[in-house]
């Protein structure tokens, strides 16, 4: 019985990896706001599959507009809402300033003038 129980548990936390090149699920950064000096960057993420995403996550790295490293680490989504079939979701994300480039901040750029480059990124159905 515990055997079937772990093989169970396995399942249910296999996250499978997707092509982040829009086949599967699309991350844009769409805005961003500060709170209290804290970040934070709102994701729009569309699901391009027909089935229901219920947790995805990759790693991000903040580029300058002269292609420098302003922030780079691994961001976890789908804590308040899926991503339902062929839909797509808005989640907001506070950007730790522990993750940023010495001499460099997050807020100092606009959105649009940001290079966002994911890797490694994976979801759960």
């Amino acid at each position: 019985m515990r055997f079937v129980t772990a093989v169970a548990l396995a399942a249910v936390m296999l996250w499978v990896p997707v092509d982040v090149s829009g086949q599967d699920v699309t991350i844009t950064a769409v805005e961003m706001r500060v709170i209290s000096i804290t970040p934070y960057i709102t994701f729009l993420t569309r699901n391009n599959t027909s089935r229901t995403i219920v947790a995805w996550r990759g790693h991000l790295e903040i580029r300058s507009p002269f292609d420098e490293l302003i922030w780079e680490g691994d961001l976890l989504f789908g804590e308040d809402n899926d991503v339902p079939a062929n839909g797509s979701v808005r989640s907001e994300n506070r950007m730790s300033t522990n993750n940023e480039t010495e001499g460099f901040n997050v807020e100092d750029y606009q959105v649009k003038d940001m290079e966002f480059l994911w890797t490694k990124v994976q979801v759960r159905y």
